[in-house]
C-alpha cells in the first residue's frame, strides 16, 4: 500500500519536545465469578505509543493542518522516521510506520504547539 510520508522539510523532527514514551495496551482480561482476573496477550509484538509537542511556526501549523486533512485523520498509516532514534548523533534514517491516535491541538498565536500522540503500526 501507498502511504503518505511525514515531510522532514516543512515539519523538521528537531522541533519535538516533551516526548514520552509508553505501550499500547496488549492484553486481553477476562474477569472471574470469584473476582479473579485472568490476563492473556493479544500478540507478542509490543507497540510502542508517543506523546509529544511539537513546536511550530504559524506557517508550519497551516501546512500540519492541510498535511493531516489530506491524511484523512486519525488512524490513517504514514511514513516517519523512527522517533525512537529522533535524538540520535547517528545518521540514520530508520522508517516506521505511524498512526494519530486522537485529533491533534494546535494552541499559541505566533509559535504554535501541536500536541499529538502517535502509535507504531
Amino acid at each position: 500500500m501507498n502511504y503518505k510520508e511525514w515531510d522532514k522539510g516543512t515539519l523538521p523532527l528537531n522541533r519535538i519536545f516533551d516526548l514520552r514514551k509508553s505501550f499500547e495496551e496488549n492484553s486481553i482480561t477476562t474477569a472471574m465469578d470469584s473476582g479473579r482476573k485472568l490476563a492473556v496477550k493479544k500478540n507478542t509484538c509490543v507497540k510502542n505509543k508517543y506523546s509529544f509537542t511539537y513546536a511550530a511556526t504559524k506557517e508550519q501549523a497551516e501546512w500540519f493542518e492541510k498535511w493531516y486533512k489530506q491524511l484523512g485523520g486519525e488512524n490513517i498509516p504514514f511514513w516517519c522516521r523512527d522517533l525512537q532514534t529522533i535524538n540520535s548523533t547517528k545518521p540514520l534514517e530508520k522508517k516506521q510506520l505511524y498512526r494519530i491516535t486522537a485529533v491533534p491541538s494546535i494552541v499559541g498565536q505566533n509559535d504554535k504547539e501541536i500536541s499529538m500522540e502517535w502509535a507504531e503500526v
